[in-house]
């Protein structure tokens, strides 16, 4: 059985170079269908900023959930004669500050399938040599232009969680020698320094932003941040599914499973088709006491496992569905019982003496099966 859910994937956003860094992947599934079943959630750390100028920045790594991938972010571009370039990712990174020569051009964005991601900033020669914001997932990082640095690429706004938030801003590119910082997009990236006593900020934590732009004067890059994924279930879909993994809270009518770092989503349904049991009509033989006692208005609502060969599942909707019209006999030897107190007392009371138990749904055609045991 499958069940519809919205997803959102972010990567770890990349560290600040001289530039900003760029934005994780930005990936949202509003009906990805998932089963019962373990899955495997990888949550993206952010890139580290550079060090002393000389250090590159880091990329943020991936994130994964089923069959959803986003990208981590670029790390933004340092500075030199000759800038190391800065780096592609699900945003790119900021080109760094140009001392001399052309200017610089940001990273590429790898965003694929759906996600969101856009190109960093570039940079123009020339004093104070401003560096280009990093991308955002809505919007490409803002090249830096006279005195002032670029800002970083503006994020994503999302709901999922139950209020509207912003994902995968860019970071704002660093004001290498003197002037104006880029800002982090949305205020979730992290700022670029001013080239004097402001230094770069890290991005906004789980959301998949890139840290801010260093400059001459304050020579370490802000972090990136990690990414996020996000599961939510309409609520009144999960009757009969049990499900556990991440941070669970609930919200506008639905069940929302949070992760802020790795880990698996676990789902299994087996409850609940019981409604479709009222009516139907049930018998237990006892025995050579040839008594015949319905229970169907017992199992109205009630929940029990049944395990025949090597087939398990619940005796719900599944069975009612898939075996109308058919009249079958099993041993109740090892029928197990999860069900309510007055069916539990039955069972209790005749489990002793029950040979057979017989269970005629509608018709003629029969099928016969003896229960192998647990």
């Amino acid at each position: 059985m499958s069940i519809n859910a919205r997803v959102l994937v972010v990567a770890g956003g990349g560290g600040g170079g001289d530039g900003g860094g760029g934005a994780g992947g930005y990936l949202y599934d509003s009906a990805h269908t998932l089963t019962s079943g373990t899955y495997t959630v990888s949550v993206g750390n952010g890139g580290s900023g550079n060090s002393s100028g000389t250090v590159d920045p880091g990329n943020g790594q991936n994130s994964t959930f089923d069959t959803l991938t986003a990208h981590g972010g670029g790390g933004g571009g340092g500075v030199n004669a000759t800038p190391s370039a800065a780096f592609n990712g699900g945003s790119g990174g900021g080109a760094g500050a140009s001392s001399g020569g052309a200017g610089t051009s940001g990273g590429s964005s790898t965003a694929s399938g759906g996600e969101l991601g856009n190109a960093g900033g570039n940079t123009s020669v020339g004093t104070p040599f401003p560096s280009g914001g990093g991308g955002g997932s809505a919007s490409a990082g803002v090249s830096g232009s006279g005195t002032t640095a670029g800002n970083g690429g503006t994020g994503t706004s999302n709901s999922i969680s139950g209020s509207a938030l912003f994902y995968a801003g860019g970071g704002g590119g660093g004001a290498y020698l003197a002037g104006t910082k880029g800002t982090g997009g949305s205020s979730i990236g992290g700022n670029g320094s001013d080239g004097s006593t402001l230094a770069a900020t890290n991005a906004t934590a789980n959301t998949g932003s890139g840290g801010g732009g260093s400059s001459n004067a304050q020579q370490t890059g802000g972090n990136g941040s990690a990414g996020i994924v996000i599961v939510s279930f309409l609520t009144t879909d999960l009757t009969g599914w049990t499900i556990s993994g991440g941070s669970h809270t609930s919200s506008g009518g639905r069940d929302i499973y949070t992760f802020t770092s790795s880990g698996s989503l676990v789902m299994s349904n087996g409850t609940a088709y019981t409604a479709t049991l009222s009516g139907v009509s049930y018998a237990l033989s006892l025995g050579n006491t040839g008594i015949v006692r319905s229970i169907h208005a017992l199992l109205s609502g009630v929940t029990y496992t049944l395990s025949i060969g090597t087939f398990q599942t619940l005796m719900s909707k599944v069975y009612a569905a898939t075996l109308s019209g058919i009249h079958y006999v099993m041993n109740l030897g090892q029928f197990i019982a999860k069900s309510s107190t007055p069916l539990k007392t039955l069972w209790k009371t005749v489990s002793n003496n029950v040979s057979s138990w017989k269970e005629k749904i509608v018709s003629s055609t029969t099928w016969s099966k003896k229960n192998s045991g647990q």
